[in-house]
């Protein structure tokens, strides 16, 4: 998936409600939240041409397109 195809997705799932947030990791967007705490629910992230699909958001520290960005710095508690 290019990065214009991900805008077009992203388009897409902010036309059915899903929620785009950079909580975690920049463009994260959650595809089920069922609470309010942040690291509940799924969603997609894009990075370099692959889009992630994970059930939790915090699994992204384990896939190394993002661990840097938990690196650099820590999600919110």
């Amino acid at each position: 998936m290019n990065e214009t195809q991900w805008a077009e997705a992203q388009s897409k799932f902010a036309a059915d409600g899903h929620e785009r947030v950079d909580e975690f990791v920049e463009g994260w967007v959650y595809v089920s939240k069922p609470s309010d705490d942040p690291t509940m629910g799924s969603g997609f992230a894009w990075r370099d041409g692959v889009l992630y699909y994970v059930q939790n958001p915090l699994i992204l520290m384990l896939v190394p397109p993002f661990a840097s960005e938990f690196a650099d710095g820590a999600p919110p508690s």
